[in-house]
C-alpha cells in the first residue's frame, strides 16, 4: 500500500463535504501531499489552502485553519499543526506507522508495486553499439540506465520488451571488415596502411589473426591482385576509404567481401553480449538486416511515397522532413542506389510501434540532432509523437587520483566496459553508473569505487543488507518465517524516521516510473541505509525482552526487504555477509 495515496484519497473525498464562499471545482486544485523533509515539520505536508486562496481571496493560514478539523478526522492521522504561510504538517499514529512493516513483511516482492503502466506495451532500446568493437565505459552507463529501468517499468504495470538494435548492414561493417583485411596482411609483413579512420585497437588485430587461419582467409591473403590493392597507399579521408571498399569486394566478389565483414561483426557482436550478461543485462538483439529481409524498408518508402512525403533531388530519394518539424530534408535512398541508415531505422521504429503501444529510445547524448529526424518521419507515419520517448545519456569520465584518463574511441585508445568490470566488479559499475541523473555527465571515480569500505557508496547499502542477516543469524531466526505482532512502543524512540522512509519507498518507485528516471532509487537506498545503520547504533534489537525483541526484529526484516528489492531492482546484489 502507498499510505500517502491512501491518505490522499480520503483527504479528496472529505474536501468534496466542504461548503466555501465561491464554488469549487476540485479537478482544478492541484495541491500536493508529500513526505516531510524535516522531522519538525511533521510526518506529511499539504499546501491545499495556499492552493484555495488564490481562489477564494482568503488568507491561507484563515483557509488552513478551517481545514485542520477535517485532516484531524481523516483514518490514520495523530496531530495536524499549521505552519507558516499556511501549510498543514501533519503526524501519523503510531499504529498506523506499525502497519508499514506488516505491509512490507507480508509480501516483500509486492511492496511498491502500482499499476501506472495499466500493462501497456513498451518496447525500451538501449546500448545498440555498432558490432565494430568493444563496449566502452559509456556504454555500460547506457545498460545500467536501460536495464534497470525495465525492471522499474515493469514492477509499475507495464509490459517491456528490451532490445538492442544491432546495426550490422551498413557502412560501418565494410570499415571492420577492411580494417581486419589490412590488419591481417600486416601479421604477414605487408606493408599495408590502416587509415585512422579504420577501426585501431588490439580487438582488430586479434580477429584478423583468428580470421587468418580460415581457408577463405588463406585463398585472400595470397591472392596478388587483392595484395596489389592493399599496398597501394590510401589517404585517411572517408572516399578513399569508400573507394577501397569497392576495390576489395569488387575483386573478391560482394558475397565472400560480406562474408568477412560478417565474420569480424559477428565476434564483436558475441563478445559484447558476454560483456552485458555478465554485468546482468540480457536484451534481445534485433538485427538492422532483419529490417531489410523482411521488406520493411521497401514497405517504408511505399507508404512515404503515397502519403507525398518524398522527393527525388539529384538522383536521391529524400524524405520531406522540414515539412514534419526537422531542420532539414533527409535522404533515404542514395544517388549509388543504396539506402541510408536512416530509412532503415525509421522503418525498424515503425515495426516496434506497430508492436508496442509505446518506445523508449535510450541513446548516447551525441544523438540529440537524430531525435528530430526520428519524430519527423513518425509524424508523417501517423504515429502520435508521445508514443516514442528519447533519453539522452551524457558521457561518463573516469577519474584516477583526482585525473581524468583520456580516452578516444577513434584511435582505439579508451577502457573497455570488461576492464573496468574486471577493475572494480559489476555490482558497483551499475551502483556508480546509477548514482547520477542521466542528462549529467559522469566522473566515475575509480579510487573511490575500488574502496572497500563504507566510504564507498555501494559497500555502504550492501553492508546494511548483510548486516540485518548477520543480526538474524545471532538470534538464530528465519526472517522469513518471523511469526510475529509488531508494537511500536517497543520499537525506540528513534524509530519514526526509518519507518517514514520506509512508507516512502513507493512513491520513490513511482516517481521513476512516471519519469523514466532511476537515480532517485539510489539516493533513497543511500538514505535507507544511513537511517539503518544510525537506528542499528542506537536501538539494540536482541534486548531480553521477548516482545521487544521480536518488534525489532520484524522491523529489521522490513528494512532488509526493502534494501533486498531495491538492490535488485538495480541489478546489484544484496549480499549476506561482507
Amino acid at each position: 500500500m502507498n499510505m500517502r495515496v491512501a491518505l490522499m484519497k480520503s483527504l479528496s473525498h472529505a474536501m468534496t463535504s466542504i461548503q466555501f464562499e465561491a464554488p469549487i471545482c476540485w479537478d482544478d486544485v492541484a495541491y500536493v501531499l508529500e513526505w516531510s523533509k524535516h522531522a519538525e515539520h511533521g510526518h506529511l505536508a499539504c499546501n491545499i489552502a495556499l492552493v484555495l486562496s488564490k481562489m477564494l481571496k482568503q488568507a491561507p493560514r484563515s483557509i488552513a485553519e478551517r481545514l485542520k478539523p477535517i485532516f484531524e478526522g481523516l483514518e490514520g492521522v495523530d496531530t495536524v499543526e499549521v505552519a507558516g504561510p499556511g501549510f498543514l504538517n501533519i503526524w501519523l499514529d503510531p499504529r498506523t506507522l506499525e502497519t508499514i512493516v506488516a505491509d512490507i513483511c507480508d509480501n516483500p516482492t509486492h511492496y511498491g508495486t502500482c499499476d501506472i503502466g495499466q500493462q501497456r506495451t513498451v518496447y525500451l532500446e538501449y546500448v545498440s553499439a555498432n558490432p565494430t568493437g568493444p563496449l566502452h565505459v559509456g556504454h555500460g552507463r547506457n545498460a545500467a540506465i536501460g536495464s534497470t529501468l525495465a525492471r522499474v517499468l515493469s514492477k509499475g504495470g507495464y509490459r517491456v520488451q528490451e532490445g538492442y538494435y544491432v546495426n550490422d548492414a551498413g557502412r560501418q561493417i565494410q570499415v571492420l571488415g577492411l580494417s581486419c583485411l589490412i590488419r591481417a596482411r600486416q601479421a604477414l609483413g605487408q606493408a599495408c596502411d590502416l587509415p585512422n579512420r579504420c577501426y585501431q585497437g588490439e580487438y582488430v588485430q586479434a580477429i584478423a589473426r583468428v580470421w587468418s587461419d580460415t581457408a577463405e582467409a588463406q585463398l585472400w591473403l595470397n591472392d596478388p591482385e587483392l595484395i596489389n590493392i592493399l599496398e597501394q597507399g590510401i589517404e585517411d579521408t572517408d572516399a578513399a576509404i569508400d573507394a577501397r571498399i569497392v576495390s576489395v569486394s569488387d575483386r573478391m566478389g560482394h558475397e565472400a567481401f560480406q562474408s568477412m565483414c560478417q565474420y569480424a561483426s559477428t565476434v564483436v557482436l558475441s563478445d559484447i553480449q558476454d560483456d552485458l550478461s555478465a554485468c546482468g543485462v540480457s536484451p534481445h538483439f534485433l538485427s538492422e538486416q532483419s529490417i531489410y529481409d523482411q521488406g520493411a524498408v521497401d514497405d517504408l518508402i511505399k507508404d512515404l511515397h503515397s502519403k507525398g512525403c518524398l522527393a527525388w533531388r539529384e538522383g536521391a530519394l529524400w524524405f520531406k522532413a522540414t515539412d514534419f518539424g526537422d531542420e532539414k530534408d533527409r535522404v533515404l535512398k542514395r544517388a549509388n542506389g543504396q539506402f541510408t541508415y536512416f530509412a532503415a531505422d525509421a522503418a525498424y521504429h515503425r515495426a516496434q510501434l506497430n508492436q508496442y503501444e509505446h518506445m523508449v529510445n535510450i541513446w548516447g547524448s551525441d544523438h540529440h540532432g537524430y531525435v528530430a529526424r526520428i519524430q519527423a518521419v513518425l509524424k508523417a507515419l501517423g504515429v502520435a509523437p508521445e508514443r516514442l520517448k528519447c533519453i539522452l545519456v551524457q558521457f561518463v569520465n573516469l577519474v584516477e587520483s583526482g585525473q581524468r584518463i583520456s580516452m578516444s574511441t577513434r584511435s582505439g585508445s579508451f577502457v573497455t566496459l570488461r576492464q573496468l568490470r574486471d577493475d572494480v566488479g559489476a555490482d558497483v559499475c551499475r551502483f556508480f553508473y546509477l548514482m547520477r541523473k542521466f542528462d549529467q555527465h559522469m566522473d566515475f571515480d575509480l579510487d573511490l569505487a575500488r574502496t572497500q569500505s563504507q566510504d564507498n557508496p555501494v559497500y555502504y547499502v550492501q553492508y546494511a543488507h548483510a548486516r540485518i542477516c548477520r543480526l538474524f543469524d545471532q538470534a538464530g531466526l528465519d526472517p522469513n518465517n518471523l511469526n510475529a505482532s509488531i508494537c511500536f512502543q517497543h520499537l525506540g524512540s528513534g524509530v519514526e524516521p526509518l519507518l517514514c522512509h520506509l512508507a516512502q519507498y513507493p512513491d520513490v518507485i513511482a516517481q521513476s516510473i512516471v519519469s523514466y528516471e532511476v537515480h532517485g532509487i539510489v539516493f533513497y537506498l543511500q538514505s535507507l541505509a544511513t537511517l539503518l545503520h544510525r537506528y542499528y547504533n542506537t536501538e539494540h534489537c536482541l534486548v531480553s525482552d521477548i516482545d521487544m525483541r521480536m518488534s525489532r526484529l520484524k522491523l529489521m526484516h522490513a528494512v532488509q526487504c526493502v534494501l533486498k528489492q531495491g538492490l535488485e531492482l538495480l541489478g546489484v546484489q544484496a549480499p549476506a555477509t561482507m
